[in-house]
């Protein structure tokens, strides 16, 4: 009987922890929280707001890795950047010298992915240009994105490499993201402790 008891008990620890990647398929979007066991320095400690795409691919940018300079310092000489004063961030390791945007909206600009939770990522250029143009009241900018092939995301999830969690425009758009991996860590480890 125990054992059943505990049994149960994991199968619903694993509904439950898996409940987001679940809804993603109709939100379009999670929240990847690396667990301390990932050491790939491109992923170890990173809060990742990811898109789903419907062959299994999934695209994101890393919420946690300000640069020091914003766009307005960099291109001090492009009048339209000068309202950018907020520092860039390291999205991933993919395609580093580009420059992306997460933002929230009513409906998403262009050819943009949606996350759910009104925040979406706009990966093609006259995508990020539009936003440039006319920005949201909530807007920021990556260099680089994170990318899995499909199928490589849900290998990682079920070997344990990350806690997944519902798409949120406040943790997206955190100001100070310096305990954001601490914080959601240790929001995730509660939920998982509860249902242990």
């Amino acid at each position: 009987a125990v054992i059943v008891e505990r049994a149960r008990a994991l199968a619903l620890a694993a509904l439950l922890l898996a409940a987001p990647l679940l809804a993603a398929a109709q939100s379009g979007g999670v929240l990847l929280v690396a667990k301390p066991s990932v050491v790939d320095p491109n992923f170890a400690r990173t809060v990742i707001a990811v898109a789903q795409m419907p062959d299994g691919a999934a695209i994101g940018v890393v919420l946690n890795r300000p640069l020091r300079q914003s766009l307005a310092q960099l291109m001090p000489d492009q009048a339209p950047l000068a309202r950018f004063t907020e520092p860039l961030r390291v999205g991933g390791p993919v395609e580093q010298n580009g420059l992306f945007a997460l933002y929230v909206a009513a409906g998403p600009v262009g050819e943009s992915l949606s996350l759910g939770a009104e925040v979406h990522l706009a990966l093609l250029p006259p995508d990020v240009e539009k936003l440039i143009a006319a920005p949201p009241a909530r807007l920021r900018f990556f260099t680089g994105y994170s990318g899995w092939a499909p199928g490589q995301l849900a290998r990682e999830i079920e070997r344990g490499d990350w806690w997944v969690m519902d798409p949120s425009a406040d943790i997206a758009f955190q100001d100070e993201t310096r305990g954001l991996w601490d914080e959601l860590r240790n929001q995730a480890s509660q939920i998982r402790a509860m249902v242990e």
